[in-house]
């Protein structure tokens, strides 16, 4: 918009500069105030040139004043240079900050909650997971304590009266090394309180050992035997020392008789062996 009314404001410039300047020579000056004639110079030249005198005064439009001057309009830039100016926000000085007065006086929270774990020093107990195991196996001891305390607050450490026939470690994992009986002794400790405790721990020899048998069968009769292997993790698996007598399956243990006479039924698992003597009649 600004842009289209720039060339009108020219425009009406020029024509107020050339019709009310001193220097036009169509100004229009005011006469003496006591007569009531206006001259104009323009007039007066033509009137000189054609000899013309008029006694009457002319009718003028122009009231009797002085010169009238129309201001100088600027004339505006097309695109002036705006800036926006952002006040800065005051700086507002902030408290200085005091810090806190140290006291000297005791902790007694820290001493309290100390006594108050150790009351619960009896209420801790260690036991092994399994009372008897066997060579070469392990077993974990198991550690109770009340809800009031964590693991963090107990202190404990395992020693054995009998290296050669248990072993521990500091987490309390137990290793069976020879047949015989071992001790295990737990040291816990709360808060600068401690206690003792005693496990009694059994280690034996893997074996197997017949759960179901019998001794004497008669032929064509069936019967199933069956055999726990003791310290070992693999199932035992069953034959017959003469298979022309009698006959079994070697993972259900069942037993057929074939024949008169005495068969033996072998039991086997890892490097251990059981045999049961069958009459059949």
């Amino acid at each position: 918009m600004k842009r289209r009314l720039l060339p009108i404001l020219i425009i009406l410039n020029i024509f107020y500069n050339a019709l009310f300047s001193p220097n036009s020579s169509i100004l229009v000056k005011a006469a003496d105030p006591g007569n009531n004639t206006m001259e104009h110079p323009k007039e007066n030249e033509e009137r000189s040139q054609n000899r013309i005198t008029k006694t009457e005064p002319e009718p003028t439009a122009f009231p009797p004043v002085g010169p009238v001057y129309m201001p100088v309009f600027p004339i505006l830039p097309s695109s002036p240079p705006y800036h926006s100016v952002v006040p800065e926000k005051p700086v507002i000085p902030q408290k200085p900050v005091v810090p806190p007065i140290e006291t000297t006086e005791p902790n007694t929270t820290t001493s309290e909650t100390a006594e108050s774990k150790s009351a619960y020093l009896s209420q801790v107990t260690v036991a092994p997971t399994k009372e008897t195991i066997y060579l070469a196996q392990t077993s974990k001891l198991s550690l109770r304590y009340p809800k009031q305390l964590s693991i963090g607050d107990i202190k404990i450490t395992y020693t054995s009266n009998d290296k050669n026939i248990l072993s521990v470690s500091k987490k309390g994992v137990v290793t069976a090394k020879h047949a015989g009986i071992g001790k295990i002794t737990a040291t816990i400790s709360i808060c600068g309180k401690s206690k003792r405790v005693v496990s009694r721990i059994v280690v034996k020899k893997p074996y197997i050992s017949f759960t179901k048998k019998v001794s004497s069968l008669s032929v064509r009769k069936t019967y199933t035997f069956q055999a726990v292997g003791f310290g070992y993790a693999d199932p035992v698996q069953y034959s017959v020392s003469d298979q022309r007598i009698a006959s079994i399956n070697k993972i259900s243990g069942k037993f057929t008789a074939k024949r008169k006479g005495t068969v033996y039924v072998i039991a086997k698992t890892g490097s251990s062996l059981k045999k049961y003597k069958v009459r059949i009649k």
